[in-house]
């Protein structure tokens, strides 16, 4: 008979079981709060958007009863944002329509309160920054693309319109915010790029986001296009 020596405890793996159970669940999340971002730009994506949400809060959920994670919320612009909050709380009992008062104080604040806090504690490698920041980049990109498209070749409008102003399904002065930080994105992401591919890809993004900004024909764009590429 022949005995084999014990060469690992039943704690070792215990705990490589909980990391990589951990590992899992981190990815989860990553995996869901991404795919919410990407769909982030498009319009009649509303149920996606909230399903992907709220489901990539469930791993952070199951992080915090196990306590394996300590969730960090101190800093400047959290403090800024929580004195913002009470005041908007408070405004809401001298509203003459509380209960849709009470809906834009979750849907408009406390729910990018929660964004907030997801990122600044999950996307804090280089790598997933990076990861998230492509995601922005390319959701934009495939949403302005598409716009461009579908005014000036498909419906065949005069490149003097507005891009996107008969749309009633899109907020044609809040669509620019996402072209400019596309735009910003491109370039900042192409300065650490050392494919010739993906390079080319960013340059692509950059035209089609200045673009898309310029016809939008809107001066806030324009403002924050010109400050941001100064201190770019």
């Amino acid at each position: 008979m022949v005995y084999s020596r014990k060469i690992f405890n039943e704690s070792d793996f215990q705990i490589e079981t909980d990391q990589s159970r951990s590992e899992m669940l981190n990815k989860t999340a990553l995996f869901l709060f991404l795919t919410y971002l990407f769909l982030n730009p498009f319009p009649h994506t509303t149920f996606f958007k909230q399903f992907f949400f709220y489901t990539s809060l469930i791993p952070v959920f199951i992080f915090l009863k196990k306590g394996n994670v300590n969730i960090q919320v101190k800093s400047p612009v959290f403090s800024a944002l929580m004195l913002f909050m009470i005041w908007s709380f408070i405004s809401i009992l001298f509203a003459l329509d509380k209960p849709n008062s009470a809906i834009d104080f979750y849907s408009h604040l406390i729910k990018y309160l929660i964004q907030y806090v997801f990122l600044v504690n999950f996307f804090v490698r280089k790598g997933s920054l990076k990861l998230l920041l492509a995601i922005v980049v390319l959701s934009e990109l495939i949403f302005t693309g598409g716009a461009l498209f579908y005014e000036y070749v498909f419906m065949g409008r005069s490149f003097k319109s507005r891009l996107l102003i008969e749309r009633t399904d899109v907020a044609t002065d809040m669509i620019s915010f996402g072209f400019v930080t596309g735009l910003i994105l491109s370039v900042w992401l192409a300065k650490d790029q050392k494919s010739l591919f993906a390079k080319i890809g960013l340059i692509i993004s950059f035209i089609v986001f200045l673009t898309a900004t310029i016809m939008t024909h809107s001066r806030g764009a324009f403002l924050s296009l010109c400050a941001s590429l100064i201190i770019l």
